[in-house]
């Protein structure tokens, strides 16, 4: 199925010619009817071949296939052409002239010049039959999953992602206070849901920018996710109870799949934008911003949605300031460089006056410890991307906030790698979502947190440390070397979790239960001898002096050269190993002097 998805589906096929429609220019008052100034440059207007919400919003049944044709510069058809059997159906079945294009547009080269098209309602029934077939016991089968919908900056209508031609970008927005939020029917989503977005924010504006910074399609999830609705909802009429209960239900199913596989679209989308003062306002940071739960860099959803090849919307400024980054040069670069150099260096900028859009509107600037206090934290999530450590990825997360502490755990999901994807349930706890995660996590990260978290586990399992600890404590800034493909902790058929590797299963441990010491004795016996060596805790876990038994790494197959030994007990009838803390050995020869004595064998060992 991933390959089926990914090389079909959603393959990034040559632009297709769209000359046939005449040459508009979108205007934010034509649009909008906005009569304030729009301070952002590129949310003022846009030229070329799309349709205007006006006549996007042209019922069919009042142009009849003919004005259809006319309006949307197509030859005149005789009723037997398979585009004016089409256009019939829109008619008949009462749509606009904006999702009629939206679902033509792809195929008009099929219908102009070979006269049919493909056939449609089995790639609908295709993808219906994916999103059912993916979901089986709370777990999502594959995790390259397409969003559901996505939306036709074109035609200015939300079509199912299977409409669609080329991979689409996506918005990634911070959310406003519920204060300043408004709930919008919209005939772009074809009233299916309210949409919310800033006060301030006009969705008109947002499809100029975008189509000014060059996108086709694109996904928002405010658009494209079905959103909660009230009873007062609709465009002409007020829905029953028994309606909205039906909206909640395909709500709550469409959520399990969707709000789990969101980090799909931003890890494969061509171009990410980001609007780091809301969805479709201004760039604006000031003195404390950074610091609100609110700010996009501290939400536990945004951590999934940093790429490399993004640009920054809202820009106050025509082509000045925008950072861009792009897959090809893989580094940072801005328009117009020159020029953004002397701006920013310049006497002004140097005595911290504000980038403004206007001299005398202090609510939307950019100064420069704005700016480049901004540009340090696009960095570190960038330097992000490029780590291989669980610990480092949750560090991250620790301080990032979420509307329910079960989003925090979602939004890992991508990040992790994992196998399949656990559903989204908004009733979850946040400890047993983790728990979830981590059973479907790839085995090397599994293996990272049994070896490298230096205490036991105080949720539902020993092995690995809970949600509550790994959002709390300090975490080990190193991980396993991933080349060792070896060490891996496996998920059983039977939903348990196995180690194979060293084992030594008798020994004693010393010295280690007290806090000021890090440095302890293990005792083993070897056949007749008695063996001591010296060990070390680099931590703060107590270890009770006591026998254990030993599991650890092993680098090479002939040596135990920084082997990390987790200290145990094996418990429910000895078959069982409980975790208990970590231990390395204090040098080199110890480690040999430990590997010659062979007191270690290597076999599977179940986990608690």
């Amino acid at each position: 199925m991933r390959d089926k998805i990914n090389r079909n589906a959603f393959a990034d096929r040559e632009p297709l010619d769209y000359g046939n429609l005449p040459e508009v220019t979108l205007s934010a008052y034509g649009e909008s009817s906005r009569t304030e100034s729009v301070p952002v440059p590129k949310q003022q207007a846009y030229t070329g071949r799309v349709l205007s919400s006006s006549v996007a919003n042209t019922p069919c049944i009042d142009l009849g296939v003919d004005g259809m044709l006319e309006k949307l510069n197509l030859p005149v058809c005789t009723p037997e052409n398979h585009l004016y059997k089409a256009c019939k159906e829109f008619v008949t079945e009462n749509r606009d002239l904006g999702t009629a294009y939206a679902y033509l547009r792809p195929h008009l080269h099929d219908f102009i010049v070979n006269g049919h098209v493909s056939d449609t309602l089995k790639a609908s029934e295709d993808d219906k039959a994916m999103r059912q077939n993916m979901l089986v016991k709370r777990k999502i089968l594959d995790g390259d999953v397409p969003p559901r919908r996505i939306w036709d900056l074109h035609a200015n209508r939300v079509v199912p992602w299977w409409v669609a031609r080329k991979v689409p970008r996506a918005i990634s927005h911070a959310w406003v206070k519920d204060m300043d939020l408004k709930s919008d029917m919209t005939p772009i989503n074809g009233y299916e849901w309210p949409v919310p977005m800033p006060k301030d924010a006009d969705l008109n504006l947002i499809r100029i920018e975008m189509l000014n910074l060059g996108a086709e399609y694109i996904w928002l999830d405010v658009l494209c996710l079905r959103q909660k609705g009230s009873q007062d909802d609709g465009p002409c009429s007020k829905p029953s109870e028994e309606d909205c209960g039906c909206r909640e239900c395909l709500r709550q199913k469409e959520w399990k799949v969707d709000l789990p596989t969101i980090g799909w679209i931003y890890h494969r989308a061509d171009q990410v934008v980001y609007y780091f003062s809301g969805l479709g306002l201004p760039l604006s940071f000031k003195s404390g911003d950074f610091e609100s739960e609110r700010c996009w860099f501290n939400r536990g959803w945004t951590l999934q949605e940093m790429r490399d090849n993004f640009c920054i919307a809202g820009e106050t400024h025509d082509g000045g300031a925008m950072l861009v980054r792009g897959d090809k040069k893989k580094r940072q670069k801005f328009r117009n460089c020159s020029q953004v150099k002397r701006l920013w260096r310049s006497k002004r900028m140097m005595d911290d006056q504000p980038i403004s859009a206007e001299s005398n509107n202090d609510n939307m600037f950019l100064t420069v410890d704005m700016r480049n206090l901004l540009e340090k934290k696009l960095a570190s999530l960038r330097q992000m991307q490029r780590q291989e450590s669980i610990f480092y990825i949750l560090s991250q997360m620790q301080r990032r906030k979420s509307t329910k502490p079960v989003d925090k755990v979602a939004g890992l999901i991508y990040l992790f790698y994992s196998q399949y994807i656990p559903i989204y349930d908004a009733n979850q706890s946040a400890e047993d979502a983790w728990t979830e995660l981590v059973s479907v996590t790839q085995d090397v990260f599994r293996a990272d947190l049994f070896f490298l978290y230096p205490g036991p586990g105080n949720g539902n399992k020993f092995w690995h440390p809970s949600w509550e600890q790994v959002m709390t404590e300090t975490l080990p800034k190193s991980s396993l070397d991933k080349g060792l493909y070896t060490i891996k902790v496996h998920r059983t058929k039977k939903g348990g979790d196995k180690y194979y590797g060293l084992r030594i299963d008798s020994c004693t441990v010393e010295g280690l239960g007290v806090e000021s010491s890090r440095r302890g004795e293990l005792h083993l016996n070897s056949g007749l001898k008695k063996h001591t060596f010296k060990i070390v805790a680099c931590h703060a876990y107590l270890i009770p002096d006591g026998k254990y038994t030993l599991i650890g790494t092993s680098k090479h197959s002939s040596t135990m050269e920084g082997v990390i030994w987790v200290v145990g007990k094996l418990e429910v009838l000895g078959k069982k190993f409980r975790k208990v803390s970590v231990v390395s050995m204090a040098d080199k020869q110890q480690e040999e002097k430990l590997w010659k004595i062979e007191a270690h064998r290597n076999t599977a060992t179940s986990l608690l």
